[in-house]
């Protein structure tokens, strides 16, 4: 059975009150997602919910982010694992290959009735605000609130952590970057609210104190 179809399956036959349990077991049960990819994804729905909680969401909409954030990236289901574990740099094609991962998490999700309304914005976690993201290369008027929440959460757990093809950064090296791309990658919001959440590489020094404005 697809990883798509076991989720479907375990929806139409559950209770709506074991969502929340459906979507970990849907990430944490897919084929080919190792443990420490789950991890990954547990640790970035933990600053995900700790920024939307600064901004003030609600209890629903805190509860869909952390859904979003645990699925977001089911859409690698579908990239060899040879690319996902490859030691040392990607090629071209290899890039072309793990960069359609968001575009896949949103068809799997479209698949199943219950997770329709996730789909567009968990997979929009690689936009950026000026346009230069994937898979679509949309811009900050078309980025919902929970996108760009999902972009610096994903941002901030990826970077500190290693990866086959890279090593770790170092908190500074993550906060100069993240400071950096403020208003271009990153809301100015969602960042600031990263910090006051007090999660991740960003809490030593403040993120936003020589930042501009001017875009949010």
């Amino acid at each position: 059975m697809r990883p798509f179809e076991a989720l479907k399956y375990t929806v139409r036959y559950a209770r709506t009150r074991h969502l929340a349990a459906i979507v970990r077991s849907g990430a944490e049960g897919a084929r080919d997602m190792t443990e420490l990819r789950c991890q990954r994804g547990a640790q970035i729905a933990r600053i995900a919910v700790s920024v939307g909680d600064v901004l003030g969401l609600g209890p629903r909409e805190l509860r869909d982010l952390r859904r979003m954030a645990l699925l977001h990236d089911i859409g690698k289901l579908g990239v060899s694992n040879l690319i996902l574990d490859k030691p040392g740099k990607l090629t071209d094609e290899e890039w072309t290959q793990m960069r359609r991962h968001p575009e896949r998490t949103v068809r799997i999700l479209e698949r199943v009735s219950a997770f329709q309304y996730l789909a567009a914005t968990a997979g929009a976690h690689h936009e950026r605000l000026d346009g230069r993201g994937y898979h679509l290369g949309l811009r900050d008027e078309h980025l919902s609130r929970d996108a760009r929440i999902l972009a610096v959460a994903d941002a901030c757990e990826a970077l500190p952590a290693d990866r086959a093809h890279r090593k770790a950064m170092e908190p500074e090296q993550v906060r100069a970057i993240m400071r950096g791309d403020a208003g271009k990658a990153f809301c100015h919001d969602a960042l600031g609210a990263l910090e006051l959440g007090r999660v991740g590489p960003m809490i030593a020094t403040p993120v936003l104190a020589a930042a501009p404005r001017a875009a949010r």
